[in-house]
């Protein structure tokens, strides 16, 4: 959209001032007000780094990779291999059929749920992804960590970027909070939508929709 052309564009251009800015601090004599704003500055540029990247995916989404058929089961199982191989605690429970393919923007998908698998480790240090499909023309995935979960008020507003948690459960990476918006915007773009709820066997479930 041209919003988020102008977000980025915007952001684009704050970062030569803030590199100045972060120059001249360091010419400064030190002590506590020098290191608390070289720390802004940084975060600063954290937050504009967050966005250029939020942008660019929404664009490669919109214009560079092209659907294809993928199989369901390869996708999901070689998903999961990529963190069973290097020694984390994923597991893979699919309950779809045998042979079943569906269309998808594969690196762009993989994204977006790497973000999801990489939140689930980092707060709930375990991943089960649960695959089934709901009816002939759709497949539910549910990324279950055994992390603390969200409260009520947070699991309404994780997914809108730039939020913030509380300090217990900072789903979104840096902080900054784009992660899951990048993974919910590449969702819906497959026509797909994604939903977060506490599990009553405790922890965070992400529940993401897709057509087949």
């Amino acid at each position: 959209s041209s919003q988020k052309q102008m977000l980025g564009a915007i952001s684009h251009d704050l970062r030569s001032p803030l590199t100045s800015l972060r120059l001249r601090l360091e010419s400064v004599d030190d002590g506590e007000q020098k290191e608390k704003m070289i720390n802004t500055v940084e975060e600063m540029n954290e937050m504009i780094a967050a966005i250029l990247n939020f942008t660019r995916e929404e664009a490669d989404e919109q214009s560079q990779e092209v659907s294809r058929p993928v199989d369901l089961y390869n996708f999901c199982e070689s998903l999961i291999a990529e963190y069973t191989d290097t020694g984390r605690a994923c597991t893979l429970e699919y309950n779809g059929n045998e042979d079943q393919v569906f269309n998808c923007r594969y690196i762009s998908l993989r994204r977006a749920m790497r973000n999801i698998v990489d939140n689930g480790l980092r707060y709930g240090e375990q991943v089960t992804l649960t695959v089934s499909q709901i009816d002939t023309s759709n497949v539910l995935f549910i990324f279950s960590d055994k992390g603390p979960g969200l409260a009520e008020n947070e699991l309404k507003n994780v997914l809108r970027p730039f939020y913030r948690p509380d300090k217990a459960r900072r789903v979104m990476d840096g902080g900054i909070g784009m992660g899951l918006s990048i993974s919910e915007s590449i969702v819906k773009a497959h026509g797909g939508h994604i939903k977060l709820a506490n599990s009553k066997k405790g922890g965070l479930d992400v529940s993401i929709t897709l057509p087949l």
